[in-house]
């Protein structure tokens, strides 16, 4: 979003959300048009620290587009002349439905990963995911020096794909096991990744050896790990796993492999749940308010959540992906 082309669509649709939403007759104009035409979602602003909420915003223009231009021919002198300027470039909403139709995977992306039931391994298929959307930019995006901006710019964030505690939690996911160690460099690879996981817990070396053993069973589809899963959620994993976790080896002690995986499993992809605890506590400790004790902050903030959870079922967006 670095590029000329897509900060100038921002820019402009971000003018058309601020006048009509600091316009007091104009906005009435909008919402009268707006219902005429059974558009029940209006114009919201966009925050630059949020992806998804410039998605939003982009979106909710080019929903009222067409209420928007007939404002603009029946009151005209209602409108600034940069509005009116804006409202009759037809390249403007061209390029608006474009960068829409570009950010619809990396939303769908944000929102998943984000969830409260994402894992590491679903970060590293969302990749995956992304890298097909990317391929298609040809079908629909006709700035040739953007399209090559945005296969540039996916492309330098792709390093993150090769973090080797990533793809040991992509290979512990039983969908992509075969994908994540096609070669046996690949697969040494991961060995070693969980090896040293598992002795930086404690672990003794005869249990890392046993790891590793279990990981090469887990590649083959060896018993026991010979599980089917039905669906990609968090609570899958967990029940494939469980289902193996108390299962005794020839010796009698447990397997090392599905603690391992549990393990992984467990870490949270997103600092999402954090920075909204801030942000709410920023917004009772304010520059206004700013005698409260962090003790009050810390209750205040707390009390709010509570009942924001309770009046508000959450939702779990979840993007499933399949080769």
């Amino acid at each position: 979003m670095g590029h000329h082309f897509a900060t100038t669509i921002v820019s402009k649709a971000q003018s058309l959300v601020t006048f009509f939403r600091a316009s007091h007759k104009p906005l009435a104009l909008l919402k009268e048009g707006a219902a005429a035409k059974g558009i029940k979602r209006m114009l919201v602003t966009s925050n630059k620290t949020r992806f998804t909420s410039v998605h939003a915003m982009l979106e909710s223009v080019l929903r009222l587009k067409d209420v928007m231009i007939e404002i603009a021919g029946q009151h005209k002198k209602l409108l600034s002349a940069a509005v009116c300027a804006i409202l009759a470039d037809d390249m403007f909403f061209f390029g608006l439905q474009q960068i829409c139709q570009l950010l619809v995977p990396f939303t769908l992306v944000i929102q998943a990963v984000q969830s409260d039931d994402a894992t590491l391994a679903d970060v590293m298929r969302y990749w995956y995911f992304l890298a097909r959307s990317v391929d298609a930019l040809k079908a629909y995006l006709t700035d040739p020096d953007f399209k090559a901006h945005c296969v540039s710019a996916f492309n330098w964030r792709v390093k993150d794909m090769h973090n080797p505690l990533a793809q040991l939690a992509l290979f512990l996911h039983p969908w992509y096991r075969g994908v994540t160690a096609k070669t046996d460099a690949s697969f040494k690879s991961i060995q070693l990744t969980a090896g040293r996981v598992w002795q930086s817990n404690g672990n003794s070396r005869q249990q890392v050896t046993d790891l590793l053993a279990e990981l090469a069973k887990y590649r083959l589809g060896s018993r026991p790990f010979l599980g089917v899963m039905t669906d990609g959620g968090l609570n899958s994993l967990h029940d494939f796993w469980n289902s193996i976790q108390y299962t005794a080896t020839s010796s009698g002690a447990p397997l090392q492999l599905p603690a391992l995986a549990t393990y992984i499993h467990d870490i949270k992809p997103h600092a999402a749940d954090p920075e909204k605890t801030f942000s709410l506590m920023g917004f009772f400790h304010s520059s206004r308010r700013n005698q409260l004790l962090n003790t009050t902050t810390t209750a205040m903030t707390a009390i709010k959540m509570h009942h924001t959870q309770k009046g508000n079922r959450k939702l779990a967006f979840c993007v499933i992906i399949q080769s």
